[in-house]
Parts: C-alpha cells; structure tokens; sequence
C-alpha cells in the first residue's frame, strides 16, 4: 500500500530529522570504539518515505557532517585514533551508498507515478470527448475534463476557419459576451499559439485577461496555458487554459496537452467534417424536395 501524503510528510521531513539528532545524541555520549554511528543509517532509511529525492542527499550531508563532530566530541577510550577514523569513514561511505540508492528509488518512483497520471488523465479525456457529435460539444467536454484533471479556472476552446479562430466553448469565462469570438493568428497566447503551433505557457498577465467566474465574483489567473490542438500536423483548434494556482508542475502540464493536442484534434477535424457532410445532404435533401414541387406544378400546368 502506497503511503498517503500526510505519512510522507511526517516520515520525510519530521522524523528524519528528528532521528538524526537523537542519534547524535547517543553519538556524542558513547565512547569512541562503539560503533552507534550505525543508528545514522535510521534517518537515512526514513527518508524513503518521503517524496522528495534531494531529501536522502541532504540528511546523508548532515549525518556527515555529525559523524565528524561526534569523533570530536565523544567520550576518548582505549582505542586508537586512527582505527576509530577508519571506523566511521568505512561508516559514512555506506551512508553516502544507502543515501544515493534511495535518491534513485524515489526520482524512479516519482517518474512512474508522472507518467501514471499522465496516461490517466489521457484516458480521461478521451472518454469525455469520444461520443460528442459537434465541434462545440467536443470543446466542452474538453475544457470540462482539463478542468477536473488540472484543476484548471478558467478554459477557453477555439476551431479553426479559414485564416481565423472562432471560440466554440468556454468554461467559468467572465464577460463572455463581450470578448471577441474570432481571433485572427497571432493575437492574444491563442492565436500565437495556432500561428507557431506549440504549446505556450505564460506568468504575470494583465488582470483583465480571461478572467475567471464565480458566484463569489471574478479573479484574475496568475498562469496561462495555450495549446494548438492538430490534425495530421495541421492546427484545428486551440485551448486555452488559465490558473490561479497552480497544483501541477507546468511541465506536466504542457506535457498533457502535447500528448492530447493530435488525438483530440483529429476528433475535432471529424466532428467538423461529419458536421460538413451533414450540412450538405441536408441541402440536397431541400434542393431534391423544391425539384419534385417544381416538376409537380410544371406536370398540373401541362394538363
């Protein structure tokens, strides 16, 4: 069983410490030629609980550090100088490989729980979107899904047309009404993101930028993510995604939308195109019914 994050927190960072001075402590009043140097190893070992990979390198650093000071300040005993240094060096090399498989253990742990999440939040998603049957409801479900998985405040979803993005969903956006709907390549981190066609994430914007809606009234998100959604490399769309804190790195968070941004734009492309094949057989359904009218009355006018 995975510990939760209070355990982390209290074995990491409260415990570890705390069993680093106690055990110089007993360091420091034991003799020299008795080996608690070894009760070193605990903090180390505690830190493994803890999701923090610098954090084994750090206690390590200061169990060195002790060691050192607990040879100066522990009681002298009929044991030589020199074996009682060897004694604790041999101590410290076994800290310092403890310390450094644990650094290891935790960073591949927590690229495993990143790359969980990841795949996750992916499959999320893709569940959201996949029974939606136009470009705005696929924009919906979208923003709504990015929203629950990134804690987002704010999302904006724009398609393409033509030269120009038209805004098809948005979620908790102030003062819709009066924002533009259609932004041309370049303007605002949208269309900067469909002309360049990256994903783009930006710190300390205006206030008056995508603010967010409440019923408690409207904020202004400290960071904002623009992403192109694509078809075959081309840009179909755009999201653009606004927090006002922020609980994953940015770095997971462009990753997503990177993974997401073809899948997802593909899945736009063929709402668009079913929309269009929709559109058109319904004009020929109209443009069939107005033909046989007119044959019906030019057949009643010949007889």
């Amino acid at each position: 069983m995975q510990p939760s994050t209070l355990q982390r927190f209290i074995f990491g960072s409260i415990l570890a410490p705390v069993a680093l001075l106690i055990v110089f402590g007993v360091d420091a009043l034991t003799p020299l030629g008795v080996a608690a140097w070894l009760f070193y190893l605990v903090p180390v070992c505690l830190t493994l609980y803890g999701n923090n990979p610098r954090l084994p390198l750090i206690v390590a650093v200061a169990a060195t550090v002790l060691i050192g000071v607990g040879y100066v300040v522990s009681p002298s005993a009929m044991v030589r100088p020199m074996l009682s240094i060897i004694n604790r060096s041999v101590g410290v090399a076994v800290l310092w490989f403890l310390a450094v498989i644990i650094h290891r253990y935790i960073v591949a742990q927590l690229s495993m729980q990143r790359v969980v999440w990841l795949q996750q939040a992916q499959v999320r998603v893709h569940q959201a979107i996949r029974a939606q049957q136009s470009a705005g409801n696929v924009g919906d479900a979208l923003v709504r899904a990015l929203a629950q998985v990134l804690d987002a405040h704010v999302g904006v979803v724009y398609q393409v047309e033509g030269d120009h993005l038209r805004r098809v969903a948005a979620w908790a956006l102030a003062n819709a009404e009066s924002l533009p709907q259609t932004l041309a390549p370049g303007d605002t981190l949208a269309g900067q993101a469909m002309a360049d066609n990256r994903v783009i994430a930006v710190g300390g914007l205006p206030a008056n930028y995508l603010q967010v809606s409440s019923a408690l009234g409207r904020t202004a998100p400290n960071e904002i993510v623009a992403a192109p959604l694509t078809a075959e490399g081309e840009v179909v769309g755009v999201i653009e995604l606004g927090f006002v804190t922020t609980r994953r790195d940015t770095a997971d968070v462009v990753e997503l939308l990177e993974r997401l941004g073809e899948s997802v734009g593909m899945t736009m492309r063929a709402v668009a195109f079913r929309s269009r094949l929709e559109n058109l057989l319904a004009e020929t359904q109209r443009q069939s019914e107005e033909l046989q009218v007119q044959q019906e009355e030019l057949r009643v006018s010949n007889e």
